[in-house]
């Protein structure tokens, strides 16, 4: 079974990339949360279903991980499109991931829910896309699979990213048309869910 489940051999560089981009979006995640305190998350409501979503999305991540063979160091791995390609993926998921937080600020959590003080965050990313961070995962993704040397395995990988996101997406929904009724149903009319003019 574990010959099934093998990557094609990776280089050095493609993972220093991966792994670069990982801290990056780690330190962003601390920097938002320690910015959150008590009093401002009082009130609202929270939707506890979006913690089996976030369990879904991260079997997405594992389905696209597993032993990795590295063939090549750093130098020569500049030069591989895989290294390109995962540069490509990774940057764009940070700038999506990063200007979300920002954008944010202290409506941002990770398990779904709305504040007393909640605002409609509609600008920056939000103005692309409803779910600019779960597109930014999605890049991300996709990213760690080629770095990893697993991107054959990317279709089982997405198929449980999409469910754990769908199962997020209603219910972060849910809350944000119980708190802002017709202005996010506005919002959402205009602005498509997950991909820019399509889904």
């Amino acid at each position: 079974m574990m010959q099934l489940w093998r990557g094609v051999p990776t280089n050095a560089a493609a993972l220093a990339v991966l792994f670069v981009g990982l801290a990056i979006g780690l330190i962003g995640i601390i920097r938002v949360s320690r910015g959150q305190d008590a009093e401002q998350q009082k009130g609202g409501e929270k939707a506890g279903s979006s913690k089996l979503g976030i369990l879904v999305q991260a079997l997405g991540f594992a389905l696209a991980s597993g032993p990795v063979a590295v063939t090549t160091g750093f130098s020569e791995g500049l030069a591989a499109p895989r290294t390109w390609l995962v540069l490509l993926l990774i940057g764009a998921s940070l700038w999506l991931v990063l200007s979300a937080f920002r954008v944010m600020g202290e409506e941002w959590a990770l398990v779904a829910r709305t504040r007393e003080a909640h605002r409609l965050v509609t600008n920056g990313p939000f103005a692309l896309v409803r779910n600019p961070i779960y597109l930014g995962l999605l890049l991300y993704l996709g990213g760690m699979a080629v770095a990893l040397g697993y991107e054959r395995h990317l279709p089982f990988a997405l198929v449980a990213f999409a469910v754990g996101t769908a199962i997020r997406v209603q219910a972060e929904e849910r809350l944000l048309r119980a708190r802002f009724g017709g202005a996010y149903d506005a919002y959402a009319a205009r602005v498509k869910r997950i991909i820019p003019g399509l889904i």
